[in-house]
């Protein structure tokens, strides 16, 4: 299965939005051989995810948005296209000529995505609704990091670990793990040791965007918001700010013949 992608967010001023831009596919690299189909009907359990392993990359019952967001290194809150690019879906097969990364084969699935369902796509700015990560009234807990060196992240369960991580490193993270992008507001620099540990133990505290708190009983773990204030000094904060999205101009749900 691909691994959980790392996205960094990026908020603009709010007085300042960048222009439209059409998208074509970062480079043409092109699989040599290609099958698309939708998929059959569900008839019990059946496996859901994108595999790939050098030179081949395999798509089993994937919606077309997340085809994208594969393909493209977007997360699904990204993505503005008609509704149906949630629900039908499809079956893909596609071997290079020789066998390359997953960097590569992605970029291959851009190609594969504009030859066989004509899609059409660009970047946009939009205010989306966000958690800002920002330092607790008493002052952050973190530990600088102790030694120079490579960032080492674990992640997994309700557990997080990381070595020599900046703050908007850590906010992309609890990204994976919350209902809408974080984007670091500490302004604190530097690079830290962080070990995160959160269990759903107590209804939540959620951050409006007015900047107060609500019950929150729609996530599946609702007190990673209390673990990062008690264990780290930082808060989840709600709020809206510009970030990149991209934008489906145009895509078609039976893919040509291939």
């Amino acid at each position: 299965m691909l691994p959980l992608s790392i996205i960094a967010f990026t908020a603009s001023p709010p007085t300042s939005h960048a222009q439209s831009q059409t998208t074509t596919p970062i480079s043409q690299l092109a699989f040599e051989l290609a099958s698309v189909k939708r998929s059959e009907p569900a008839v019990g359990p059946i496996p859901v995810g994108i595999d790939t392993e050098p030179g081949k990359l395999t798509a089993r019952n994937e919606t077309l948005k997340d085809l994208i967001r594969a393909a493209y290194g977007v997360r699904g809150y990204q993505i503005f296209g008609p509704d149906w690019l949630s629900s039908e879906r499809y079956d893909i097969v596609a071997k290079a000529t020789k066998p390359v990364g997953e960097d590569q084969l992605l970029q291959m699935l851009q190609t594969l995505l504009v030859e066989l369902f004509k899609l059409a796509v660009h970047r946009d700015k939009k205010d989306l609704t966000v958690y800002a990560l920002v330092a607790d009234k008493n002052g952050s807990k973190l530990a600088k990091a102790k030694d120079e060196g490579d960032t080492k992240i674990s992640m997994g369960g309700r557990r997080l670990t990381a070595q020599h991580i900046s703050l908007a490193q850590f906010a992309n993270l609890l990204s994976l793990r919350t209902d809408r992008p974080v984007v670091d507001r500490t302004g604190i620099v530097g690079n830290f040791d962080i070990t995160l540990t959160w269990m759903p133990d107590a209804p939540a505290v959620v951050p409006t965007v007015g900047g107060g708190e609500a019950n929150r009983d729609d996530t599946t773990d609702p007190s990673i918001f209390t673990a990062v204030r008690e264990q780290l000094g930082l808060k989840l904060q709600g709020g809206k700010e510009p970030l990149e999205v991209l934008v489906i101009d145009h895509a078609e749900k039976v893919p040509t013949e291939n």
